[in-house]
C-alpha cells in the first residue's frame, strides 16, 4: 500500500489583528494516527480548517504527497484524498442516508453509476451505517447522524481522514462505537488527525499527540509521555453551610444534544466558584439555564430556596441573580451611563449604583458618555460587568470575562474585578485562563461532557487536578 504524505511548514493564519496560528510546522504520514488537543483557542479548529483547504493560510506551505496544494480549495484537496468531516453533522434532510452518501461519491468521490453505488455501500458498511442506508436521514439520532458524516467523508476515498471533534456530545457508550470504527478504518490504511476535547476519547486511536496553546505546539510525541492516568473522578463536598444556589439532576438539551447531563452543584454564600472546562463542555449553557435564559429538559434550581426553574431571566434578575454573558451583548447605541441604568430596571436596591462602579471601574469615567460600540473591549467588558452589577445581585455569574482580550487589558479587568470581589457578592466565573482562575477563586468546578469531573476548594487542587479533570483522563474507553 502507497503511504501518504502532509506537510505543512511555517504556517501563520492571522485574523484581522489576531494571530491564531503562529508558525507551525506539522508532518503526518498516512501510517499515523494523531490526536491534537488543546484549550479553546488553542487554534486546533484553524489548523484542521488550513490543512484541508476550508481556510487559506496568511503565510506558509501545505504539501501532499510531495506536491504543493496551498492554494487548491477543499474540494480539490478532497479529490487528491485529504478529507475533513465537521465538528456540527449538516445532513441533507430531505434525503435518505443512502443518498447523503451517494452525493459524496459522485461530487467528493469522482465515481459514477455502478461504481458511484459501489462506493456508496461500501462507505456506509465502513462506518456502520449499512442497516439505515434508507433511513431519512433527519430522523437520525446524534450518533447515528455522526457516522452518516463519517460515511460521506469515506465515500470519497480518503487517505488522510480530518476528524473534528466527531466525539462531541455522544455518550460513553456512543463514543466506544465510535472508536472501534475509527481504529478499522485506521487499520486499513486510513491516515487519521483527530481534533477533540475530551482526549481519552482519540488516545484510544492515536499513537502520536500534539498539544497546542496559542496557536502553536506545544508538545507533540508518545500519548504515554504526555500525562499521568488518575484512577477516578476527583470529586469533592461537605463541610460547607448556608447554600445560595442548589442545583439538582440538570439536564439541559439542544434538539438532540445533551448539553449538560444530571448535574447537581451546590454554592455557598461568599463563595467564588472558577467554572473550567473545555469548549462544549457544557459551562455556558450551564450559566445560560442557571440565568433563566435556557430551558431544562428535567432537574431542579433552588435559589436563596426558592424553586426558580420556570422563572423567567427578569424574575431571576429581581430576585437577586444576575448573568454577565459571554460576548457582552450591550446595546451599542447607547451610552456607557445608559447602558449602566438598564441594568438597574429590573434590580433590586443596593448598594451598587452608577457612580459606585464608576469606582470599581475608572478607566469608564471619561468614557461614560461614550456610545458603547465606540469602547474597547476592555471597557466594553467593564461596562457589561457594571450593568449586571446594577441589579445588585447576591449571586454573579460572569462568562469568559478575558475572552478576545489582550492580556494587559485582562489585567486591568481582573483589577477592577477585585473591587467586586471584595464585596462579598457571591460569584461564579467561566474562564479560560487557569492561572488566573486559581489566583481569584475559592473552589473549582470542572466540567467534562456536561457533568462534572471535579469540584474542591482551591488551596486543596493542584495543576495537574485540573488539568486531568479538564481533558478528561481520569476514564478511557475501551
Amino acid at each position: 500500500m502507497t503511504i501518504s504524505t502532509l506537510h505543512a511548514t511555517s504556517i501563520f493564519k492571522r485574523f484581522g489583528a489576531v494571530q491564531v496560528l503562529d508558525g507551525i510546522d506539522f508532518a503526518m504520514t498516512s501510517s499515523e494516527a494523531i490526536g491534537i488537543v488543546g484549550p479553546n483557542g488553542a487554534g486546533k479548529s484553524t489548523l484542521m480548517a488550513v490543512l484541508s483547504g476550508a481556510l487559506s493560510p496568511t503565510s506558509g506551505r501545505v504539501t501532499l504527497d510531495g506536491a504543493e496544494v496551498t492554494g487548491l480549495n477543499a474540494t480539490a484537496r478532497s479529490a487528491l484524498g485529504l478529507v475533513r468531516t465537521h465538528q456540527i453533522p449538516k445532513p441533507f434532510a430531505g434525503l435518505t442516508v443512502f443518498e447523503n452518501v451517494l452525493v459524496a461519491a459522485t461530487h467528493a468521490g469522482g465515481a459514477r453509476g455502478a461504481a458511484a453505488h459501489a462506493m456508496t455501500l461500501q462507505a456506509l458498511d465502513d462506518a456502520g451505517m449499512g442497516p439505515l442506508a434508507n433511513r431519512p436521514a433527519d430522523s437520525l439520532g446524534l450518533l447515528d447522524r455522526k457516522r452518516l458524516e463519517l460515511a460521506r467523508a469515506l465515500a470519497a476515498q480518503p487517505k488522510l481522514l480530518l476528524l473534528d471533534e466527531i466525539g462531541g456530545g455522544l455518550t460513553d457508550a456512543e463514543a466506544v462505537e465510535l472508536v472501534q470504527i475509527i481504529r478499522s478504518l485506521h487499520g486499513k490504511g486510513i491516515g487519521v488527525v483527530w481534533i477533540e476535547h475530551i482526549v481519552h476519547i482519540p488516545l484510544q486511536v492515536a499513537e502520536r499527540l500534539i498539544c497546542m496553546d496559542a496557536g502553536r505546539i506545544i508538545a507533540d510525541g508518545d500519548p504515554a509521555h504526555r500525562h499521568g492516568r488518575p484512577t477516578g473522578h476527583a470529586r469533592l463536598s461537605g463541610g460547607r453551610v448556608m447554600a445560595i444556589l442548589t442545583v439538582e439532576n440538570l439536564d439541559v438539551r439542544y434538539g438532540q444534544f445533551r448539553a449538560v447531563r444530571d448535574l447537581s452543584l451546590t454554592v455557598q454564600q461568599g463563595e467564588v466558584v472558577a467554572l473550567i472546562g473545555a469548549n462544549g463542555a457544557g459551562k455556558t449553557t450551564l450559566l445560560r439555564r442557571l440565568a433563566g435564559a435556557h430551558r431544562a429538559a428535567g432537574g431542579s434550581v433552588h435559589f436563596k430556596g426558592e424553586d426558580i426553574g420556570a422563572l423567567p431571566a427578569q424574575d431571576q434578575v429581581a430576585r437577586g441573580l444576575s448573568l454577565v454573558p459571554e460576548g457582552r451583548h450591550l446595546f451599542p447605541d447607547l451610552s456607557v451611563t445608559e447602558n449602566l441604568q438598564l441594568g438597574a430596571t429590573r434590580g433590586r436596591a443596593g448598594d451598587w449604583t452608577v457612580d459606585r462602579v464608576f469606582e470599581v471601574f475608572p478607566n469608564l469615567v471619561k468614557r461614560r458618555h461614550a456610545r458603547a460600540s465606540g469602547l474597547s473591549g476592555g471597557e466594553q467588558q467593564a461596562t457589561a460587568i457594571g450593568r449586571a452589577l446594577m441589579s445588585n445581585p447576591d449571586l454573579l455569574f460572569l462568562d469568559e470575562v478575558s475572552l478576545g482580550l489582550s492580556p494587559l487589558v485582562v489585567d486591568q479587568v481582573y483589577a477592577s474585578v477585585e473591587g467586586v470581589l471584595a464585596s462579598g457578592t457571591t460569584i461564579v466565573i467561566v474562564e479560560q485562563d487557569l492561572s488566573r482562575a486559581m489566583r481569584v477563586a475559592s473552589r473549582a468546578v470542572c466540567m467534562l461532557e456536561g457533568g462534572i469531573a471535579l469540584d474542591r476548594p482551591m488551596d486543596a487542587t493542584s495543576r495537574d487536578d485540573i488539568t486531568a479533570a479538564y481533558f478528561g483522563l481520569a476514564k478511557e474507553v475501551q
